[in-house]
């Protein structure tokens, strides 16, 4: 962003300044939903240092004091707010998991099995309905497998 362009923006200092925080977190994250977290725990700690700043010196930070701070959340300290927003993303996906599973599994066996139980049956009937059709049809064409079986003198009686 030219800096011409960055006064005529009013959430912008007179002098340009634009803190690329999010931009950086968004280019290095796997998924968005990763960014705004780790942006958010960006900002809580932030919120965290003006409140112990106005606890150390009795007013609140200057504009100097909070660009010192942006200044020092180098790409490690950075990747470390990802590292935490995909541990979070990870514990709340579990946690969704778990509390689905029984109603999944209570849902899969509460007799639905039968519908399809059914319709295997029939289609188990086509299937063997079909195949004796194909079989009495080579049959009656001559065709056939060339198997012959002959009785012993045992069960001839």
């Amino acid at each position: 962003m030219s800096s011409a362009s960055a006064t005529t923006r009013p959430d912008l200092p007179d002098d340009g300044y634009y803190n690329p925080t999010f931009e950086t977190l968004d280019a290095m994250a796997a998924n968005p939903a990763a960014a705004a977290l780790a942006y958010y725990l960006y900002k809580s700690g932030k919120r965290q240092r003006v409140t112990q700043f106005r606890r150390a010196h009795g007013r609140a930070p200057s504009e100097a004091d909070l660009r010192s701070h942006a200044a020092t959340q180098t790409d490690e300290v950075l990747r470390s707010y990802l590292a935490r927003a995909g541990q979070i993303l990870n514990a709340v996906g579990e946690t969704a998991i778990a509390e689905a599973e029984p109603h999944i599994l209570r849902r899969a066996l509460q007799g639905r099995n039968w519908a399809s139980f059914w319709v295997s049956l029939a289609a188990t009937f086509v299937f063997t309905g079909i195949l004796a059709a194909v079989v009495g049809i080579a049959a009656i064409m001559g065709f056939g497998l060339p198997i012959s079986f002959s009785v012993g003198p045992e069960l001839a009686r």
